[in-house]
């Protein structure tokens, strides 16, 4: 059995009474830009119009929240832009093979630290990020996000 962290949200999501979709994300987006009497942000209207263009092909959210349970680092969880998830994500190509042959530190699992975001994004922890944990509700305490990393997670399934 592995660890709790106390950040997250103690109940599984398949035992939650909701059913997390990335429709349901585009519409709860479109909800959170209509009622925010302040104001929504520029990175709130510009997920939003993304997300919803036609030409935009929809991932299922699970592809965007990462848990490698049986094959990725115990307590590791990688949490994807929506926008760029079929971008920032690869799957058995030979260039990984190489890649990770050719490193000393190849194995099983690892991550790789990136100081001052990964492009576009150049914040820490971007908006999309900050967006879709609120939606899933990942974590207990809404800062906690705050203490999330950009890195680029190897793990092989």
């Amino acid at each position: 059995m592995r660890r709790k962290d106390p950040r997250e949200h103690q109940e599984d999501c398949e035992d939650r009474e909701e059913h997390f979709t990335f429709p349901g994300y585009v519409e709860w987006l479109r909800n959170k830009v209509a009622t925010d009497v302040a104001g929504a942000s520029f990175d709130l209207k510009l997920e939003h119009v993304q997300l919803s263009s036609p030409d935009f092909k929809q991932p299922e959210i699970y592809q965007c929240v990462v848990e490698a349970i049986e094959f990725g680092l115990p307590d590791t969880v990688l949490i994807v832009p929506p926008f760029y998830v079929h971008e920032w994500t690869r799957y058995d190509d030979t260039i990984d093979y190489h890649v990770e042959c050719a490193r000393p530190d190849a194995g099983p699992a690892r991550v790789d630290r990136v100081f001052g975001g990964i492009f576009p994004y150049t914040e820490r922890v971007p908006e999309c990020i900050k967006l879709l944990s609120e939606y899933l509700r990942l974590f207990s305490d809404p800062a906690t996000v705050q203490c999330l990393e950009p890195m680029v997670y190897t793990y092989w399934a």
